[in-house]
């Protein structure tokens, strides 16, 4: 069977999130004696506007599961105000799946359809390893107003029988925000525990 060379278009796919707060003043309340408050809520009038350009994989030689794989360039259209990449992940479309980075492709029986992807560096700074993106990656990026944030990837393919040419293989998903996402080592209080 014949080892051809194949290129790949993960397609992207943007969400957007708002910050909102709320303010409330407090009372005291008893059951034989309640108490009301008002609720005040909060919202700035926040529009997200941004860009995120297509990856496209492509494998390096026929024969070969490494993938060259483009960057990912987001960019905040905004002119006065940051915006934050809170996470990232890549999924599988149609008939491609995603599967870990760290996967032996050359056990996958040709034509099999799957492909990964790594994070390897944010703006030109590698990272100590790299991140498989076949899990969400908590990625708290800030980008500034009319800034961009380029993620360098790399990427695996299993082998095909016979070339293909741009097929998209999957999703690059970004949520974007106004605010940063929460730290996941913050704690979390019950609301019925109390603080």
């Amino acid at each position: 069977m014949k080892h051809t060379k194949a290129k790949y278009v993960v397609a992207a796919v943007a969400t957007g999130s708002v910050a909102i707060t709320s303010m409330a003043g407090s009372c005291f309340a008893t059951t034989d004696n309640p108490q009301t408050s008002k609720i005040y809520l909060s919202s700035p009038a926040t529009a997200i506007d941004f860009t995120v350009e297509s990856i496209y994989m492509d494998t390096q030689n026929a024969g070969s599961t490494d993938a060259s794989v483009s960057n990912v360039i987001i960019t905040n259209n905004l002119a006065a105000a940051p915006i934050y990449v809170n996470n990232i992940v890549a999924t599988g479309t149609g008939d491609y799946t995603i599967t870990g980075y760290a996967s032996d492709f050359s056990t996958y029986p040709i034509d099999s359809k799957m492909f990964a992807l790594a994070l390897n560096n944010v703006n030109g700074t590698s990272l100590d390893s790299p991140i498989d993106l076949s899990a969400a990656y908590d990625a708290n990026q800030q980008i500034a107003a009319r800034g961009n944030l380029t993620f360098g990837l790399t990427g695996k393919a299993s082998l095909t029988s016979t070339a293909l040419d741009k097929v998209q293989v999957g999703n690059f998903e970004v949520t974007v925000g106004s605010i940063p996402s929460s730290n996941p080592e913050d704690p979390v209080i019950d609301p019925d525990e109390g603080y």
